[in-house]
């Protein structure tokens, strides 16, 4: 895969679901940026974990 990808891209995270996929990103963010604080819409589907559900707004 990382062949297919731009010379600075040189690692795969390979996931089971797009909630393992929705965690990551979330970890990745908050680590590269350095912030507590995401951006995500409003009442939409994120994944089932605590981490992706925690930024769906619903209660």
């Amino acid at each position: 895969l990382t062949s297919q990808l731009p010379e600075q891209l040189d690692q795969v995270y390979l996931v089971n679901s797009g909630t393992e996929a929705t965690e990551g990103a979330l970890k990745l963010a908050k680590k590269y940026t350095g912030r507590s604080k995401l951006v995500s819409f409003h009442n939409s589907y994120h994944g089932d974990t605590q981490g992706s559900l925690s930024v769906t707004g619903r209660d």
